[in-house]
């Protein structure tokens, strides 16, 4: 499949069936429905795909609160869009996921017991991501178990400079070959897609994935993405936030010049 392919559903479906429909961004109810599990959180698909900042805190009894307060919404796949460099500045989560695990099975899975995979989309360069077999950089002891009843929980990485972009064909790659197959073919999967203040460089993904699934124009998935992103309990600037962002989302969504074109050198 080519990386710019510019649908992932049927032509006579505004959406794939195993996602809800949208809600009218005018309904009384819109705010309440789009609200996240934490503060600086919202739903971009309601129960199905989150955007937030970064889930930790500098306090580790809140980092560990809002850890809990997302797994126990749902959540199972964690997408970093933040840089390894970036990320050295930050306290990581995935210890305080592991030790809720752990800890919590009763609550999270009739006191089954919990594996974990890692999934990273690693990379030579902050702009060059390849990606891996599922489980390759996996921690042996934390595998994925054969057991039906398992619950795993993945973590993706797709490294973006913060207020900056990744390459459009790295970006496409990313959306319809990670992203977009895990929304629609399981729809227990619930997604969390965060950069540190979950604005720009998750706007963008954010507004590019939502064209494809809902065969939104560049346009339509901005405003629905910004409106989103107002209904947390702590809104504050925009998303995405950078022009250079915009114009991406703007090349990339559903029915673009620049995506057609690229679509036809493919073909060619």
């Amino acid at each position: 499949m080519s990386a710019f392919s510019s649908s992932s559903c049927s032509s006579d479906s505004q959406h794939p069936s195993s996602l809800p429909p949208l809600l009218p961004m005018d309904h009384p109810e819109f705010i309440s429905t789009h609200r996240g599990p934490i503060d600086e959180s919202n739903w971009l698909i309601p129960q199905r795909v989150l955007m937030s900042a970064y889930p930790g805190d500098l306090k580790p009894q809140v980092a560990q609160q809002k850890i809990e307060t997302l797994i126990q919404s749902g959540i199972n796949c964690f997408v970093c869009l933040q840089t390894e460099n970036e990320l050295k500045r930050f306290h990581p989560y995935r210890p305080l996921i592991e030790k809720f695990q752990v800890t919590s099975e009763k609550v999270l899975n009739h006191d089954e017991s919990y594996g974990m995979i890692q999934q990273e989309l690693s990379c030579s360069s902050s702009t060059n991501p390849t990606r891996s077999n599922l489980g390759a950089n996996s921690n042996p002891t934390n595998s994925s178990t054969s057991s039906s009843n398992t619950s795993i929980i993945e973590y993706l990485h797709f490294p973006i400079q913060d207020a900056m972009i990744a390459s459009d064909t790295q970006v496409m790659k990313f959306v319809q070959q990670d992203l977009i197959p895990r929304i629609v073919s399981n729809h227990h999967c619930k997604i969390l897609i965060h950069c540190w203040g979950g604005h720009g460089r998750t706007g963008t993904i954010a507004s590019i994935l939502l064209s494809h699934l809902y065969q939104l124009n560049a346009e339509e998935s901005l405003q629905r993405v910004a409106k989103c992103h107002k209904c947390r309990a702590r809104p504050r600037g925009r998303a995405p936030t950078t022009e250079v962002q915009f114009q991406q989302v703007r090349r990339l969504c559903v029915g673009s010049k620049e995506l057609q074109n690229q679509e036809i050198d493919d073909m060619a």
